[in-house]
């Protein structure tokens, strides 16, 4: 019998898919940000922070950074109390707001933006490749060769698990935090931080797109806080778990990639983390950084695509997630990165809102099954307010971005009120409906 608490993070690894964990199961706030914080150190932080300066401008920018990791944060905060509370995973969590049916079409939707996310991961690893080959050797690779590869090596290390995982991460993320050192040491020391501060940009981006832009860079993070929270101890991890990645980490991350393309004049980050005088140090950070940020999204890929097909194994999913995040990659997605973030806050801020909101009802109307922790029961099949309250978040959202709508003037700000809003009225009507038919 356990009798006292496991710290080791290594309990995270874990399945609990479709139950509570155990109380005697837990770990710290700081460790579950740890998580968080490896990826915001990553190669997609850092290319959100160059894309939006480019086209917002420093100012701008910068407030953007800091908006958007506010409401990265408490988006995470609010997610991640209810992990905390009731210790399941987000697929319940959402199971028991949308219904089952309805949570599988989230988890496609999840799917889908980490099929994105490995494909930009993939463009990145490649164009280091080719740096690197182009630079020891005379060796000239057929154009296609190097995503494959890529594409292998990183789905090779997420069939493997975790600890091909964990044993990846040992090593780059020293080099990660080393790179941020000695990118920010350089624009101390050589920059001009006041030119800097003045860059304009292209303006093709306003403060409302820039926001969330930066908040659907790690919304999916967000997300699914309660696969991390479930195992804290309480409000205070919560807390700790969120807002040190997200408005801590990834703002830190942000300011410095976006300040030293101003510095530099480079958009694209290979080229400007050569241009700063990394060199074979860039090569490495941009190779591993792109592996391992891929291995964990196939990881949770397949976990995503096993709740909706439980007839295929794990491994099974694995490999065609990785043909089809492959190919997503020769689909050109990298050439579309500001539009692709911009659409995850628009999409999966709503889920978030909605599953808060349907936590908090269920509180209030003292409908919790059993103690808390206790396994969620019985979903229906489809909850009709929830899909019409996600939809009505992303209407909005887009109207605001089309400035169709003037709410926030941020679109993601938007969708979450909308969506958290439409969903307390519709449960409400239907709880009226239902007494009304009672009588």
């Amino acid at each position: 019998m356990h009798n006292q608490p496991n710290t080791d993070l290594e309990q995270l690894l874990q399945d609990y898919a479709t139950e509570p964990v155990p109380a005697y199961i837990s770990v710290s706030g700081g460790k579950i940000s740890e998580v968080n914080s490896a990826l915001a150190f990553s190669l997609p932080g850092v290319m959100t922070g160059v894309v939006v300066v480019a086209e917002a401008g420093m100012v701008t920018a910068l407030w953007a950074f800091l908006l958007g990791g506010l409401a990265l944060s408490l988006v995470g905060f609010a997610t991640g109390i209810v992990g905390v509370r009731k210790r399941v995973s987000s697929y319940m969590l959402i199971r028991d707001s949308f219904g089952s049916r309805g949570a599988n079409i989230v988890n496609l939707c999840i799917a889908l933006s980490m099929f994105g996310w490995f494909g930009v991961n993939i463009v990145l690893f490649s164009s280091a490749m080719e740096y690197l080959l182009a630079d020891i050797s005379d060796i000239s690779l057929p154009q296609w060769l190097t995503p494959v590869c890529g594409g292998v090596l990183m789905t090779a290390s997420a069939i493997f698990g975790f600890k091909s995982i964990q044993k990846l991460a040992a090593i780059i993320v020293p080099i990660q935090l080393l790179v941020l050192c000695v990118l920010l040491y350089k624009l101390v020391d050589q920059a001009s931080l006041t030119d800097i501060f003045l860059a304009s940009g292209t303006a093709s981006m306003g403060l409302g797109e820039a926001v969330s832009a930066v908040v659907g860079s790690f919304i999916v993070s967000a997300l699914v806080m309660p696969d991390l929270t479930r195992y804290g101890r309480s409000t205070k991890d919560a807390a700790i778990a969120s807002f040190l990645p997200f408005l801590g980490s990834a703002t830190l991350v942000y300011c410095i990639s976006a300040a030293t393309a101003v510095w530099l004049s480079e958009t694209d980050v290979l080229a400007m983390l050569q241009a700063a005088g990394l060199g074979i140090l860039a090569l490495v950070f941009v190779i591993f950084s792109s592996t391992i940020t891929n291995a964990v999204n196939l990881y949770g890929c397949g976990l995503s695509i096993a709740a909706i097909v439980p007839r295929f194994k794990e491994w099974q999913i694995v490999i065609f997630s990785g043909i089809a995040g492959t190919a997503v990659a020769f689909a050109g997605i990298s050439d579309h990165f500001i539009d692709f973030i911009f659409s995850l806050g628009i999409i999966f801020m709503p889920v978030g809102a909605i599953y808060t909101a349907h936590y908090i009802l269920e509180v209030k109307s003292e409908r919790l099954v059993g103690e808390k922790g206790s396994q969620i029961e019985g979903p229906t099949r489809f909850s009709w307010p929830a899909m019409l309250a996600w939809l009505a978040g992303m209407g909005v959202a887009f109207l605001t971005s089309q400035e169709k709508v003037l709410l926030t003037q941020i679109p993601a700000f938007d969708a979450l009120i909308t969506s958290a809003l439409t969903y307390v009225v519709l449960v409400k009507l239907g709880e009226v409906a239902k007494r009304q038919r009672g009588r």
